[in-house]
């Protein structure tokens, strides 16, 4: 399905990133793992199906040069630049329900 595509996968050292980094190594996929430390990015990889296939690359997304070095790298490894590319990168500011404010909801159509 996703056999030879190049994704780049943010916040994917943990949680719903590495998740998203799995399921697309599972597919074929070859992945960059990325995230704000090195280390966890790495240990991702060695979890990965095919982990000679994807790359580990340390990314702050709040940063434009962080980010064009890491397609920069991407596309030297890969020879292309990525083909998907998914922003799973964020915080968690826990609070109590009642703190919290709520997104509005789109109309979608």
């Amino acid at each position: 399905m996703l056999a030879n595509r190049i994704a780049l996968v943010t916040g994917a050292a943990s949680g719903i990133g590495e998740s998203i980094a799995k399921t697309f190594a599972q597919s074929g996929a070859h992945v960059a793992v990325s995230d704000l430390n090195q280390n966890s990015c790495n240990q991702v990889i060695k979890n990965l199906i095919n982990s000679k296939h994807h790359m580990a690359i340390e990314i702050d997304v709040t940063q434009k040069d962080s980010i064009s070095n890491a397609v920069e790298k991407m596309t030297k490894r890969f020879g292309k630049p990525p083909d998907i590319v998914v922003n799973s990168a964020g915080i968690i500011n826990r609070a109590p329900g009642k703190n919290m404010i709520p997104m509005p909801l789109l109309k979608v159509g």
